[in-house]
């Protein structure tokens, strides 16, 4: 088992949540937010992504790193590629 796994486990969380940081005055000048809204952001970003980390633990030990892997990467995948878009689709 690699020691350092879990430092870059941690290392992915806190730059994820500190994306959606650097994202927040964009998202209240656009989307005309209150202060409340965007700590509702971080708040759900946080926990949704603290939850999905630990259900996708569970799942790698019942039925394998590799398996779970296999179907977790191409949504990581196409978040990247979304991040990447200069823009927004129009509505």
């Amino acid at each position: 088992m690699d020691p350092d796994r879990g430092l870059r486990r941690h290392l992915h969380a806190l730059v994820d949540v500190t994306i959606v940081q650097v994202a927040l005055p964009t998202m209240q000048r656009q989307l005309h937010a209150s202060f409340a809204d965007l700590e509702w952001v971080i708040s759900a970003y946080a926990l949704s992504l603290a939850a999905l980390i630990l259900t996708q633990g569970t799942l790698a030990d019942r039925f394998g790193r590799k398996r779970i892997f296999m179907v977790v990467w191409p949504f990581s995948r196409w978040h990247r590629w979304c991040a990447a878009w200069p823009t927004a689709p129009p509505s």
